[in-house]
């Protein structure tokens, strides 16, 4: 699934304290991430987890061979583990060595996840905070629920199958809070939590 860059997907080189540079709402379930950066400069990608960790870079020897293509890549231990959800920050450094300044430029960045899809035929009035991953959109589309310390709440799912009679349909409904907090496109400009609370299994045959 091809994740929505947070922030411009081309950015200029080199890069600057008040540059620009996307960020990724890796969502829950997901087992592994790449970041390519297409670069019109030899360039080497980075590519930062919450809260500064993991860190990942591209392939330095081949920067320095003046590739411009780099990729970071990421995953768990044979797959059976889920990376760290939330937002995750991009970074291109130029390859040098340069007589002067790095020459100007632009880097193209594009970030794929091996992830869960997300089931259409499942609606809440509350939202979904964490599709902000595919649409860019930062509003969940809903009202989020505010339980009180020590209180209850309550948030209304709904489902309305699409497939056809007999189809099994199995998924996860994933409880979470919201993970967007204050974002303004600035490189760690982002404060989230997104939690998951709890991970509902379901599964039903459509009549």
């Amino acid at each position: 699934m091809t994740l929505a860059p947070l922030g411009p997907a081309t950015i200029t080189l080199p890069i600057t304290p008040s540059s620009s540079v996307p960020a990724y709402l890796v969502p829950p379930g997901t087992r592994s991430l790449s970041l390519a950066a297409q670069s019109s400069t030899p360039a080497q990608v980075e590519l930062q987890g919450p809260a500064g960790q993991p860190d990942v870079f591209g392939d330095l020897a081949s920067a320095r061979k003046g590739d411009l293509t780099s990729i970071a890549r990421v995953s768990e231990a044979g797959g059976r583990h889920v990376l760290a959800r939330g937002f995750w920050f991009s970074y291109v450094q130029q390859i040098g060595p340069f007589a002067g300044p790095a020459p100007s430029g632009t880097s193209t960045l594009a970030a794929l996840a091996k992830t869960q899809p997300w089931d259409t035929t499942v609606t809440s009035p509350a939202g979904d905070p964490y599709k902000t991953a595919i649409t860019g959109n930062f509003d969940p589309n809903g009202t989020p629920v505010v339980v009180q310390p020590g209180k209850s709440g309550k948030v209304s799912v709904t489902i309305t199958p699409t497939a056809k009679p007999g189809t099994v349909v199995n998924g996860v409904l994933y409880l979470v809070t919201s993970p967007v907090g204050a974002f303004n496109g600035q490189f760690g400009a982002i404060y989230n939590g997104g939690d998951v609370l709890t991970a509902i299994p379901y599964s039903y045959t459509v009549g």
